[in-house]
């Protein structure tokens, strides 16, 4: 299920480096997996974004929505904030899913 880009542009709670919308993490390094996996999105929105045509920007929005989603669901620990990491990847899952 994408996530509808108005939706993306309200405040959201941040996780390291690269969690949360509109968070900018092209100098930071990412913290723990969790964070890395942020950072590909990242990127591959950033990409997507780049496509000419927009049918196929959209496309590669949703794959990059479903890879996180994926990503999200594999065993991320230990999170370097742990008890907020759990709880952010728990709300994280539930807005990406596959």
């Amino acid at each position: 299920m994408p996530i509808p880009q108005w939706l993306r542009k309200f405040p959201a709670p941040q996780y390291g480096a690269c969690g949360g919308a509109e968070k900018d993490c092209a100098t930071p390094k990412p913290i723990d997996k969790m964070d890395k996996l942020f950072l590909k999105h990242d990127k591959d929105l950033e990409y997507a974004d780049k496509a000419e045509e927009k049918k196929n920007r959209e496309r590669l929005r949703r794959v990059a929505d479903r890879e996180l989603a994926l990503g999200l669901r594999q065993d991320l620990r230990p999170y370097r904030r742990p008890v907020y990491g759990e709880v952010y990847n728990f709300f994280a899952r539930l807005i990406f899913r596959p």
